[in-house]
């Protein structure tokens, strides 16, 4: 986590296998965790980035801008 004067920002890292975020996940319609994060993400104004490739774990990153 790092806070400055116009953002804070949060990650989860994990070391699993990983995933193309490119490519739909294949029970992405039983599914809704990551539309769901990037929906809620929009409401506060807050960005979501997920970065993950096969074999390569995942980092989510939410930045979310602090009100003055």
């Amino acid at each position: 986590m790092s806070v400055d004067h116009a953002q804070a920002e949060i990650s989860v890292v994990d070391d699993g296998i990983g995933f193309d975020p490119a490519q739909p996940l294949p029970d992405e319609e039983q599914h809704f965790g990551s539309r769901i994060m990037r929906e809620r993400a929009a409401e506060i104004g807050a960005q979501l980035n997920v970065q993950s490739a096969p074999g390569q774990g995942t980092r989510v990153t939410v930045r979310v801008p602090r009100s003055s």
